[in-house]
């Protein structure tokens, strides 16, 4: 530590408590208008100023190695944001990066919390100052120079946190004891929590099921060929040697009309979900004719070739992809949010709604190629409806 004894580090920190304390206040609430801006709804929202007691706590600690605990302290004001899902946290932590600077090395990002060797159900955590463009205005300007701790967390984060204070945490993780084989069961089973509570959303978002309909959604299901054994415009239920068929024949065959079309049809769990994410965030819900769908599934396949996913097995891994922290989900808000105002009037049916999906998520990939000559151009257009 500096030169500057304890009592003069806890008589510094004193005389700028009060700033910390009303740097806290502002934050908490730039925080709270800045989610109100994007939408998403908290379960709740706190904050606190570290007390001058912890601050000694820390300071005197015999691990501490502080120079000047004031300035490197990056948590003595600290917002923290409790949610209700886990597929908000991306969106989150956007927002915080976009907002405020992020002194990486003591924060926590989404990223880190898809590491699969990290130990126990851990929450975001970032170590923020005010971004260079808020510093500077006169409202801000006297914190410009100070830092602190935004978390974010589920619900079930937010327990497993609370929880684990009460116990040895540290002796625990290094041990190979049976509690800590029993609390990465307990970690492995709040996030299979959080995911199955947001699945679960997901249908509820959606509206309710229509007896014995599957559940196909807003869309209506796929109306194309249908095989025997399907009626109306319903996914036929596919089970014994049919399904085993279609699990055998997805993985590697080409991408193709027919192998889409039996894909979707031995997947109606996918169209669900992807059904209730689009009417989630405001995609026109209109059925189409048989011969638009058809057509559509052909446009499908010509920009996943145009893409380069050129097998189901591909197509899969697209998909797992997109399923992943909700990175398809967020794509298809960018498109909305794009084209708000136009949005309304298009025509969409699910596999439209596919064909938005890689269009945006596969943009680096699709700049490079000849879109009018592929099709994609056209196919654009007549989701449109300007054809």
């Amino acid at each position: 530590m500096d030169v500057r004894s304890v009592e003069e580090w806890k008589d510094l920190y004193i005389r700028e408590h009060s700033l910390y304390q009303g740097f806290t206040e502002r934050l908490e609430h730039l925080v709270q208008d800045l989610l109100e801006q994007v939408g998403i709804e908290l379960f709740h929202l706190e904050s606190r100023t570290k007390s001058i007691e912890r601050f000694m706590q820390r300071i005197t600690n015999p691990s501490a190695s502080f120079r000047d605990p004031v300035n490197e302290m990056y948590d003595l004001s600290g917002v923290r944001v409790v949610l209700y899902f886990a597929e908000d946290l991306e969106k989150i932590a956007r927002m915080v990066e976009e907002e405020f600077t992020v002194h990486k090395d003591f924060s926590v990002p989404y990223d880190a919390l898809q590491d699969p060797d990290a130990y126990g159900y851990r929450s975001i955590h970032y170590a923020v100052s005010l971004a260079p463009h808020r510093a500077t205005l006169r409202e801000w300007r006297r914190y410009g120079d100070l830092k602190a701790e935004i978390q974010v967390r589920t619900i079930l984060q937010n327990a497993w946190s609370a929880i684990t204070k009460k116990l040895p945490y540290d002796e625990v993780v290094q041990s190979k004891s049976l509690l800590k084989r029993k609390l990465l069961r307990m970690s492995a089973l709040l996030e299979e929590a959080d995911e199955g509570f947001l699945s679960v959303w997901d249908f509820v978002r959606q509206g309710p099921l229509p007896p014995d309909s599957g559940g196909a959604g807003v869309f209506q299901s796929p109306k194309g060929p249908k095989p025997s054994g399907g009626a109306g415009g319903e996914i036929p239920r596919t089970t014994g040697a049919s399904l085993r068929f279609a699990q055998n024949r997805s993985g590697g065959d080409e991408i193709s009309v027919q192998t889409l079309r039996l894909y979707f049809e031995t997947h109606a769990q996918k169209l669900r979900e992807w059904t209730a994410i689009a009417m989630e965030i405001g995609y026109p819900t209109s059925s189409r004719s048989e011969e638009y769908e058809e057509k559509s599934l052909e446009n499908l396949v010509a920009i996943l070739s145009a893409a380069d996913i050129t097998s189901m097995e591909d197509f899969e891994a697209f998909l797992g992809e997109m399923e992943n922290g909700g990175v398809g989900r967020q794509h298809l808000r960018t498109i909305f949010r794009s084209f708000e105002k136009e949005i309304p009037h298009w025509r969409i049916d699910i596999y439209s709604l596919f064909f938005l999906l890689v269009l945006n998520a596969k943009w680096d990939v699709l700049q490079k190629k000849d879109l009018v000559q592929l099709g994609i151009k056209g196919a654009t257009d007549r989701i449109k409806g300007v054809e």
